[in-house]
């Protein structure tokens, strides 16, 4: 089984950078540890490589996801769950991430 515990976030990366009180904390932008856009679904990624797996975005359904997982390991199987978690500690709340599209800096448009 295995469990990825979802925060769409470096919690501790930006912790660490944002506790020294620099620019990235003094403006409240997170510039490296937001994976919130596009939300990445890992159940999803790990489909593509032939794991079974499942998104648990509610704490009440976590139990019933587990025993599903613990099924399918039972018959020798790999069961991947993303369980979505909340992002604590300085600036949990930012989801400011830097402007990025791969398109708009091609020189040769495809």
């Amino acid at each position: 089984m295995n469990i990825v515990l979802n925060n769409h976030s470096y919690n501790n990366e930006r912790n660490r950078i944002w506790h020294y009180g620099g620019k990235q904390f003094k403006t409240g932008r997170d510039m490296t540890c937001y994976l919130g856009s596009p939300d990445v679904d890992y159940a999803k990624a790990a489909d593509a490589f032939g794991v079974e797996g499942e998104v648990v975005k509610e704490p009440g359904k976590l139990k019933e996801a587990i025993a599903r997982a613990q099924r399918v390991i039972a018959d020798g199987r790999p069961y991947l769950l993303d369980i979505h978690t909340w992002r604590d500690g300085l600036g949990a709340a930012s989801n400011w991430h830097p402007p990025l599209s791969v398109a708009d800096l091609r020189q040769r448009k495809v």
